[in-house]
């Protein structure tokens, strides 16, 4: 395959093609039931939309990609309806305005059933805080009560309202799901890099957001989670993320921030990160090591206070298996 694309007008394949094509054969090869398959990027042209999917779900759209989706959230709609299939199943998480007349309209087209978290599932959040929460659903084939979450935060709860819609949905295409089983995996979920709470004293939360919409969803469980304690900030971004977006959400809450350079070719300079959260927040300062930025950030918390790593998936991915090791050894967070 590799080499009838090399030699073809095509091209050779991305590594993420490759990716999906192993993953394809792997699946086959487990013979599993189901293969729950997220897109890379959009929908429409992205290499999973080769499969026949029972039943497709659009979880939240905001921007990102947008030099690949385009700058409107009606255009990104668009290209993430292109999972959509003619007289297929369609769950639908929340969305703005703008973004759900796309899909609506998509599944008009396609002769698509289409079911809307929040209008058709609802959810009821009854109890969060840093170690998880607990919230019930009212699903379309009955009410699930007494759920608990492991992950923190609001935004989470629809998430898992959507995953619950999805499973009722499976049902109805002939793979019931049954209503303790969906119990049972919401509270075994276990997200690393979103919201993770990796220790405490002082208390670390790695979260990999990395849009503005993802970042004001930390921002909101960071002032839930822990009130009245200072928040203080490891931040680093890539060049093609919405920066100054993202800053102005989120520095306003940080006591201080310590901005430092992913391990990404695209990454974006401390110095202008820094430039962006300057006059929202008392501290900012630079620390192009990213190891260095770990240690800095550590001896500027107190034990009580909350540090935050956020904004790439290049940072925490670095710095989330040296905070592991350390709390392992058992050596102290700052050596």
């Amino acid at each position: 395959m590799v080499e009838a694309m090399r030699s073809s007008d095509v091209g050779p394949p991305t590594y993420f093609e490759i990716s999906v094509a192993l993953a394809f054969m792997h699946f086959a090869r487990a013979d599993v039931d189901v293969a729950l398959l997220e897109v890379g990027i959009g929908g429409r042209l992205d290499a999973t939309n080769v499969a026949e999917p029972l039943i497709s779900v659009i979880t939240p759209i905001s921007f990102d990609h947008t030099d690949v989706l385009g700058t409107t959230l009606s255009a990104i709609a668009g290209e993430k309806a292109g999972i959509i299939r003619p007289g297929g199943v369609v769950v639908l998480a929340p969305q703005p305005d703008e973004a759900r007349e796309v899909i609506a309209a998509r599944c008009r087209e396609l002769g698509a059933r289409l079911i809307e978290v929040a209008r058709d599932v609802r959810w009821e959040r009854q109890q969060g805080g840093p170690g998880g929460q607990r919230f019930r659903v009212m699903g379309r084939r009955g009410a699930y009560d007494g759920l608990r979450l492991p992950l923190v935060g609001a935004h989470q709860v629809v998430n898992a309202a959507t995953a619950v819609a999805a499973a009722e949905a499976l049902g109805e295409v002939g793979l019931p799901v049954a209503a303790d089983a969906v119990a049972r995996g919401l509270a075994a979920v276990r997200w690393p890099g979103r919201v993770e709470v990796l220790r405490r004293r002082p208390t670390v939360v790695l979260d990999v957001a990395h849009n503005p919409a993802a970042i004001a969803a930390l921002r909101d469980a960071l002032v839930e989670c822990f009130p009245g304690r200072r928040i203080l900030l490891l931040f680093g971004m890539l060049s093609t993320k919405d920066y100054r977006g993202a800053a102005a959400i989120i520095a306003p809450i940080a006591d201080a921030i310590v901005v430092t350079t992913p391990d990404h070719p695209h990454a974006l300079p401390a110095a202008i990160l820094a430039d962006a959260a300057r006059g929202m927040c008392p501290r900012v300062e630079v620390v192009e090591s990213r190891l260095a930025a770990l240690d800095r950030i550590l001896r500027l918390a107190r034990p009580e206070d909350v540090i935050c790593v956020t904004g790439s998936f290049y940072l925490v991915g670095e710095l989330r298996p040296v905070l592991r090791r350390r709390r392992r050894a058992g050596t102290p967070i700052t050596a």
